[in-house]
């Protein structure tokens, strides 16, 4: 079975997001995906990340893990709604900064729009 993963997903609306992660490819057997992440993106000090990170359905959980590391952070994300209609329309991220400057921050990332 193949899942759509692929598409762009925001916190707040999409002309005032400040993050925005795009998965532009995934293989399911490997469970790797590729991607972007942009930071403050409407702002002059926009940061853009390449993203190589991995994914993993859970049955048990009835939801889809993904994990990545950027510079400075590490993220996890976790999708519910594993095979539901709902599923990748919203991930739970949790962001921990690689030097443990600071304590981990949540974040919930809507889906924007799905690529083919």
């Amino acid at each position: 079975m193949s899942y759509p993963i692929n598409g762009e997903y925001i916190n707040g609306n999409f002309t005032n997001a400040t993050l925005n992660f795009r998965i532009s490819s995934h293989d399911e057997a490997s469970g790797k995906f590729s991607g972007v992440l942009f930071e403050n993106q409407h702002t002059p000090n926009r940061i853009k990340h390449y993203i190589d990170g991995w994914f993993k359905f859970n049955r048990d959980k009835n939801s889809t893990s993904f994990y990545f590391k950027t510079p400075t952070d590490t993220w996890n994300l976790e999708s519910p709604d594993l095979e539901g209609k709902n599923q990748f329309m919203v991930m739970n991220a949790t962001r921990t900064p690689n030097d443990r400057s600071k304590p981990p921050t949540t974040l919930v990332l809507d889906a924007a729009n799905k690529l083919p």
